[in-house]
Parts: C-alpha cells; structure tokens; sequence
C-alpha cells in the first residue's frame, strides 16, 4: 500500500512540476471565470500570431511570452517553421499560461500551407473536381492527425466560400468552386474527417468572399450582389453547415451593402451582420472569430483600440490581431504586435469602465471561450508529444491518399476524334515541350519561346504535348497565360500537329484555348498531377474529374469527359 501511495505522489507531482497550472487545468470554467481579474478576462478575447522557427525571428519568443504573461491572451495562431519546432515551443508557451492557450492554423491544404517539411494536399479548387467526396473525408483525417500531433485544436479551414467569381483575387483555388451545394457536401466531408482525431473546423469567410475583385488583405473589397442573390448563394454554405453544429466561423472584411448600408464599416465590425444576421438569424451559437485585424480592409479606417472595441460590439468573440503584413505592407515589427493588443485590451477595459460595453457581456464571451477550450480537451492535456517523428508528416499513406486525389481530379475537357487515350506507335511520334515557369525544370519560359527553333526540334512529331506552368490565380493577368503561348500552339496546327494541352493551374485559364484535339486540366503544379495527367493520357487510368468552374461557354461548370 505504501508503494502504490509513493508512486501515486510521483506521478501527481510530476504532472505539477510540469504543469505548474495543473490546479487551474481541474476546474470548470465556471470556476475559472470567478478567478480572473477584469483585464485577465478581456485577455482571453485576444489571438496572436507566433512563428516557430527562431532563425527567421529569434525574438518572436520574447513577444509571445510578454503578451501571455503580462496580457494573458487566449489563444496563438501559428505561421512559419517546422513540426519539430513547433512542437516544442507551442509545449513552452502552454506551461507559461495560467489558462490553456487555444492553438489555431491555416491548414486548408494542410499544416504545409504555414509550415515546411509536411506534404501539401491539393488545394480545394482540385477537390471540387472529384466526384468521389470520401477521398476528401480522408485527407480531412489526415490533416486532423497531423494538426492534433501539433497540438493545433483549431484549423482555419475548410474554406466555404462560393468562388462566382473569376476575378476574384484571393480565394480563386481556395474555393471548391462556383455551385454551393457542391461546397456544401465537399466542405462537410473535409470538416468530419477532421473530427476524427478532435481537430475543430473554422469554416470562413462569413458571410462570403466569393464575389469580390479586391484582396482584402490589402484593401476592404465591395460585394455588390442583392440580398436575394446573397441569401441564395453567399450564405447557403453557412447556413447549411451550420446545420451540422460546426465549432467556428471567421467573419470577413467587406463592404456589402445589401446587408449593411455603412460603407466605412467592414462586415466583421457589423452589429447587423455578426450579431443581427449571424447569430440571431441564422442561429449560429459556436465561437465567432474575425479575420486578421492587421489586414487592410481594417486598419485603413481604425487604430487597434477602436478595432477592437468595434469587433467585440459587433458580436465576435475572439480578435483575431494576426497577420503577415502591417499596414505598410511590412512584416509587423514585434513592438507593433505587443502595441496593438496592449491598444486592444486597454480600449476594452477602458469601454467596459466608462459603461459601452457590459461587464456581463465581457463573462459570457468569456465563459464561451473556456468552455470551447473544455470541450476540445485542452483541460485535460494542454501539452503534446515532443517524441514525433518527422516522417509522421510524410508517411506512405498520405503521399498514396495525394496522388488518388489527383488521379481521381484530371478532368478532361475536350477530346476529338477520341484523340484520348493516346497510342504510341513508330509511325505515330510524339514530342512533348514544357511552357512556363516550372522550378526545377528545363521548362521554357515564356520570354524565352522562340518558336522557328521550338518548331524544328518537333518536325518529325505527329503530335506535340503542351504542358502548361506559370498559371496564377489573377484574372488581369490572364491567369498567367502570356500571348506568345496562344500564337505558338496556333503555329503547331498551321504545322499540322495534334496538340495534346494540359493546363498545371486554375481551370479559369481554359477560355484561351479550345482548338487543340484533347485538353486537360490538372490544377497544379505538383508531381503527383504530373504523374495523373500521364496517366490518363496513355490510357492507365480513365479521367474521373469535373470542372468545378465555369470558365468559358465552351467550358462550363461540371463538364468531365471519360473514356
């Protein structure tokens, strides 16, 4: 009896020493409420953002550890680094925090979207061809593995909005794609997969950046639909996922004056829209997040303490004062990121003191925040694994689960004269040529084309492959289709040759073309679509994939071709 007591005594302080927390980490956050101080609380509203990798900012750490220590704020957002570093300083970060700090992360292809050494998932425009959804609830569960390994209990994903818009700027391939229902059933699946290994959804960006022309980290973009077409289309997707009891939502920074007439006053500083519309509307009960409060739509028109007044009146419940860039367009200095919460939490304090905000409302936003932070079990284990392996961000499964994606994605789009799938022959040659910036190639730049040369080198073939690179998300570039590309596959049909395309990029990129005799378009530049589109051309696999876009007349939402 008296050794089973000694080593009950080892373990519970082991576990103190570790967690020298551990008192508060047992109590519900009811208690935990009645304990804090008034600036403790308004603490918690507050999100930052931290790097992981100390040879990008060796005193990112010295930041962080003053805005927990001195403004005990709620939760990191974590940008650049490793899975090893990560692991290890978000570990830090927990055993210095009275409260469990809430642990978040753009992972909408993944933890790589932020962080090196991790496999990149295809992005949604690649997930709104499939037509078999349960490939997508498995790259959910594998994004969900490899964010719970990393302690992150909140991924800033999947992005719902609808994407009817070609010149929109900054969703583009974020979306999966123009048809809200069909984001509706891909989003649901990304989202359960998930919820496999307890990592949490925030579906963004409400109430729908789809249709806009302006990146709103630079500037407030303007969605002109009516309300009937916004309710219809913008708010579908969140209203239908709300359905389904999703755990998040991030309001975004937009001008809609369908919804709100204030043109000085971006969506995720409405009252009419996070608290009239999103919440009494439409129901929405989980925990409210803005966008990065340091983007340009916001600090254009208002300092950080009236940023953060505006945001909680507005309805939201954590402020979001993480972004890449400052207002000039800079990476934030570090004085900058302590100076704006500091702003933050004394104009809070200050409104709370002077009777503009209620110090009642302060304690149920609060208590909605620890009670998120219960549910997801951060009171029960704050802390992660440091023993992981790195290979555990890349394992055979994963890369397998990748390229099923992509081979399931390849969508061919013309096909004349059964021209696919292609049958080499000694009569029949084939000659293939790289267009467009491929690093790690001997691809050929536009700027570089000389087409008499290019021509000579294929003379003998009956039919010339084009592989198309360089594309890019921006309609006033034509999507990175350059003139010299059009001119010298028009200069290979006058030369009598079959012409194979296949576009490595957005699908929007197809209105500038159409005449050659297959077309295909594998949405990116990785090597797993590479292999796909091979596939599919020589006959291996039958193209599977459906445009999730419209991108010409001829080129319309849902065509897949097959063979």
């Amino acid at each position: 009896m008296k050794k089973f007591i000694w080593i009950f005594s080892f373990l519970v302080i082991s576990l103190i020493v570790y967690n020298r927390f551990f008192y508060i980490d047992t109590q519900s956050p009811q208690i935990i409420l009645q304990t804090m101080t008034l600036r403790e609380k308004i603490g918690q509203l507050f999100m930052t953002s931290a790097i992981s990798y100390p040879a990008e900012n060796p005193f990112d750490k010295v930041t962080i550890e003053r805005l927990i220590k001195e403004y005990n704020i709620g939760g990191i957002m974590f940008f650049s680094g490793t899975p090893v570093s990560q692991i290890k300083i978000s570990n830090y970060y927990q055993s210095i925090s009275k409260i469990p700090l809430l642990y978040a992360q753009d992972c909408e292809w993944g933890p790589s979207m932020r962080l090196i050494n991790v496999i990149k998932f295809p992005k949604n425009f690649t997930l709104g061809a499939l037509r078999d959804n349960s490939l997508i609830y498995k790259m959910g569960m594998e994004i969900g593995r490899q964010c719970k390994l990393l302690g992150v209990k909140l991924n800033f994903a999947p992005d719902v909005d609808v994407n009817n818009n070609p010149q929109n700027p900054v969703i583009g391939i974020r979306s999966f794609g123009e048809d809200p229902i069909v984001v509706v059933a891909k989003a649901y699946e990304y989202i359960q997969g998930m919820l496999q290994y307890g990592v949490m959804a925030c579906i963004k960006h409400f109430p729908g950046h789809g249709n806009v022309v302006l990146d709103s980290h630079l500037d407030l973009p303007t969605v002109f639909s009516s309300y009937n077409e916004i309710q219809n289309m913008e708010l579908y997707t969140f209203r239908e996922l709300f359905k389904k009891n999703v755990f998040s939502v991030m309001t975004a920074h937009l001008h809609i004056p369908a919804l709100d007439s204030n043109s000085n006053l971006p969506t995720s500083l409405s009252p009419l829209i996070v608290t009239d519309l999103l919440q009494n509307q439409m129901g929405f009960k989980g925990l409210i997040i803005t966008d990065g409060l340091r983007m340009g739509g916001i600090r254009k028109t208002f300092n950080a303490g009236e940023t953060a007044v505006r945001a909680f009146l507005a309805g939201n419940d954590i402020l979001l004062f993480c972004d890449l860039l400052n207002r000039f367009g800079e990476p934030p200095h570090l004085d900058e990121n302590i100076a704006d919460i500091k702003q933050g939490v004394d104009a809070i304090e200050v409104a709370v003191k002077n009777g503009t905000i209620a110090e009642s409302e302060i304690d149920r936003r609060v208590l909605k925040i620890l009670s998120a932070k219960q549910s997801i079990g951060l009171f029960k284990n704050r802390f992660v694994d440091e023993n992981i392996r790195p290979e555990e961000f890349y394992s055979q499964g994963a890369m397998k689960l990748k390229q099923d994606i992509f081979d399931n994605a390849v969508t061919l789009v013309k096909n004349e004269n059964q021209m696919l799938p292609f049958i080499a022959a000694k009569d029949n040659l084939v000659a293939f040529i790289s267009l467009g910036l491929k690093p790690g190639s001997e691809s050929i730049l536009f700027k570089n084309l000389n087409e008499k040369m290019v021509l000579s080198d294929v003379r003998n073939s009956d039919t010339v492959i084009v592989a198309l690179y360089g594309l890019n998300n921006i309609f006033t570039d034509n999507f990175g289709v350059r003139e010299e590309v059009s001119k010298f596959i028009e200069s290979l049909h006058r030369e009598n040759k079959k012409v194979i395309l296949i576009l490595f990029g957005i699908p929007y990129a197809l209105k500038f073309f159409g005449k050659e005799d297959a077309i295909l378009v594998a949405y990116e530049q990785e090597v797993e679509a590479e292999i796909a589109a091979a596939k599919v051309i020589f006959g291996e696999i039958a193209p599977k994939g459906k445009l999730p876009v419209t991108a010409s007349k001829e080129f319309g939402m849902g065509i897949g071709l097959s063979f």
